[in-house]
């Protein structure tokens, strides 16, 4: 059996066991762990021959090495994807797109301040890259400064305001500094959008208190291929385990966000905040002290 498979299986048992005595999900659906493709593979090699062949200009091999560290972030090789992410950057100074990928990686490491510095230098040098908003809202967010992190959220929130993740975030942000505003702020945008069934909507129902766990867990398993479904999982699990930290059911909440992980799902902003928090939650246990 793989560390995947046997990881799940955990999880399995874990939330298991807590269903008996918490009212959460009796039933845990679980995608086959996504894998690189022969596709994927065979890409990274034809842009890695690209770059050698020394016959491109500046901004041509800029764009390559940006497109290559796009290839290594979504197979999970982070570190590569920094080296080529640097690289762009170096040879078009005012690449974009390439600070905020770098920016990702920072908070990935719990580099806030060069995480903020790589958003900022996106933002600056194009202010019409409105995801670049998002990211350094969430590296405020991770950096407990939570007011910035606000006015980032709801800049880019009011770009697309029908955008269910985008209420999501500017949710979860809201809570560090008026939980009750919160509530209702996204409350009553769950009610304009009642009638969508899309699934980032069934997100906001499960955070809004209108969806059971049991039921987001079900509306999750619904797709018609693996992939979709391990996409949608990795979302739900993440925002199963925000659930439980507001609820302050920390094992609960550990235990999602590495079902959220377990899906392999490296492109998704979800994947990479799971790691994260799964990294955060285990320096926090290191600084508490022991018991003589």
């Amino acid at each position: 059996m793989t560390r995947t498979f046997l990881l799940s299986l955990m999880m399995l048992l874990i939330l298991s066991g807590c269903a008996k005595h918490s009212g959460q999900p009796k039933t845990i659906v679980l995608a086959t762990p996504l894998q690189i493709s022969y596709h994927s593979e065979a890409t990274l090699v034809r842009i890695g021959q690209l770059i050698d062949s020394d016959q491109y200009k500046d901004d041509q091999l800029s764009q390559l090495y940006y497109e290559r560290g796009v290839m290594f972030s979504r197979m999970g090789l982070g570190a590569m994807a920094r080296l080529d992410f640097s690289r762009a950057i170096h040879i078009t100074p005012d690449f974009a797109p390439a600070y905020d990928f770098l920016g990702l990686y920072y908070l990935s490491r719990e580099e806030f301040d060069n995480a903020y510095e790589a958003f900022d230098s996106s933002i600056e040098l194009d202010p019409n890259f409105s995801y670049a908003y998002f990211s350094r809202a969430v590296a405020l967010y991770y950096g407990h400064k939570y007011r910035l992190a606000a006015k980032d959220i709801r800049r880019y929130q009011s770009l697309i305001p029908d955008d269910p993740y985008r209420s999501v975030w500017l949710y979860l942000i809201e809570m560090k500094i008026n939980p009750e505003k919160a509530k209702q702020h996204l409350l009553e945008t769950y009610k304009a959008h009642s009638q969508s069934h899309d699934w980032g909507w069934q997100i906001v129902a499960l955070l809004a208190g209108q969806l059971s766990d049991q039921d987001f867990i079900h509306q999750a398993g619904y797709s018609q291929n693996n992939r979709q479904l391990a996409e949608q999982l990795c979302e739900a699990y993440f925002y199963l385990g925000k659930k439980m930290q507001i609820e302050h059911r920390d094992l609960l909440a550990r235990s999602y966000f590495k079902l959220s992980v377990a899906n392999n799902v490296y492109s998704y902003v979800e994947h990479r905040l799971s790691l994260l928090e799964l990294r955060m939650d285990s320096e926090r246990k290191e600084m508490q002290p022991r018991e003589l």
